[in-house]
């Protein structure tokens, strides 16, 4: 049988965001690939220890940028008037510069009291962290504004440039030993390249009527910081249990897993919902909202899936050739964190509609639930002292949570519960005859 975009129900006035998501995919194939391509070559550079130090790193530094600029970058690309969408850019950059400040002064009261990565003393650990946030923050709000303006072919170009100059930097100082140095310092150039070329888009932040725009958008501070928050404490929760309950190994296992299979939900996922945003807003206020969120939801289940099934069912034979016996040990993790990442590539792309639309407290009640249970399944891993079983209870309490937020943007547009699933069946049983196919002609153990 043969499927097309029409047959998923997606085409005619749709064209236009199936451009842009395009736009946004090339530009992230060919950084996602370059990632790809290195990781041969780095998983043969660095020690699984050496990626779990810098995977803490960078748990660290992603659970505090979820709420840098408090979240009014989102905001950014909502307001018809430009004149509050520049107020709202000078809100988030003063939330950003005094988040900076807070982290500095507290890395410096804690970091004598922590063990660092290894190579690293505190000031060096302190600067890595403040040069992290900041770029990382100014690369949000520049990407808000590249969101606003449709930009959709710069925020392309970013992601070309983070993934040729991070790796790059990683290979380089992984070559001449600076170990989980190596991999940090490779992140924040990759970010910082990416962060640059957007801030370019940024016309010069309003401060005149900044605490009424500060005001009109508070739900974001108040309800969606606190969901980007455990949207994100959700996904770095297991770097950081593993590394407090086991092992700095099985952190380095894990970090290299969710950067095998972040590849595709940023190639995908990621392009869907930064085109997503502004579509649903303007789709929303013409009354066709429903209409574009099951013709996403359509193309996603197709897309995502089976591509993470199969990834699931021949991840052992490809870490093996791949990326080296060292490696091996990973490739259970990846089975189990491929099948929780497909329901995150379609339900991320959706969830934005809560933020469009402004449903910041449903937001908030499904991250919570999240994270709760995805810290319980860990935690029930470890008093069951089995890796294994917290692997896997993670995997399962996402998959309910994220089809929990497939529901809920349904019922806020206005779609009943049997319809948001009906576009989900196919693609399931697609799925499940996919790998079980692999597993009778192929029963890799």
């Amino acid at each position: 049988m043969i499927f097309s975009f029409r047959h998923m129900g997606i085409g005619g006035n749709f064209s236009p965001f199936l451009r842009n998501i395009a736009k946004l995919v090339g530009g992230t194939v060919v950084g996602q690939l370059v990632t790809l391509a290195a990781l041969p070559v780095l998983t043969r550079i660095y020690s699984p220890a050496e990626y779990g130090f810098a995977g803490l790193f960078a748990a660290v530094v992603v659970c505090i940028t979820a709420v840098s600029t408090l979240r009014y970058d989102f905001a950014i690309p909502i307001p018809s008037r430009e004149r509050v969408a520049r107020q709202i850019t000078a809100v988030a950059l003063i939330s950003a510069l005094a988040v900076i400040v807070v982290v500095g002064a507290g890395a410096l009261a804690l970091s004598f009291r922590f063990s660092l990565p290894a190579g690293l003393y505190a000031w060096q650990f302190i600067g890595l962290l403040l040069l992290a946030v900041a770029t990382i923050s100014f690369f949000n709000i520049g990407r808000g504004w590249a969101t606003r303006k449709k930009e959709f072919g710069q925020l392309a170009l970013t992601r070309v440039q983070q993934g040729v100059a991070g790796t790059s930097v990683q290979i380089v100082l992984g070559m001449v030993g600076f170990g989980s140095a190596g991999l940090i310092i490779g992140q924040i150039v990759g970010q910082s390249a990416g962060a640059m070329r957007l801030w370019r888009l940024v016309p010069r932040p309003l401060s005149e009527g900044a605490i009424w725009a500060a005001r009109r958008f508070r739900n974001f501070p108040i309800y969606d910081s606190w969901s980007g928050l455990l949207n994100v404490a959700g996904t770095q929760a297991p770097v950081m249990l593993f590394a407090a309950f086991f092992s700095p190994m099985l952190v380095g296992y894990y970090a290299f897993a969710t950067r095998l299979v972040a590849a595709p939900i940023s190639l995908i996922g990621q392009a869907a919902a930064r085109v997503f945003l502004p579509h649903i807003i303007e789709a929303n206020r013409s009354g066709s909202g429903a209409a574009a969120v099951l013709k996403l939801t359509s193309a996603l289940a197709y897309i995502g899936f089976p591509a993470f099934t199969l990834l699931a069912a021949l991840s052992s034979p490809l870490v093996r050739i791949l990326f080296g016996e060292a490696w091996v040990p990973a490739s259970m993790i990846i089975s189990w964190t491929a099948l929780w990442a497909g329901w995150q590539l379609v339900a991320s792309p959706l969830s934005v509609t809560l933020i469009g639309l402004e449903a910041q407290k449903t937001n908030t009640l499904l991250q919570a639930t999240l994270f709760t249970l995805r810290c319980l399944a860990i935690l029930v891993g470890y008093w069951q002292g089995s890796e294994k079983m917290a692997i896997v209870l993670f995997s399962f309490a996402s998959i309910l949570v994220y089809f929990a937020f497939i529901l809920a943007v349904g019922r806020l547009v206005g779609i009943g519960t049997f319809r948001m699933i009906r576009p989900l069946f196919v693609p399931l049983f697609l799925s499940a005859v996919l790998y079980g196919s692999l597993q009778v002609l192929w029963p890799y153990p």
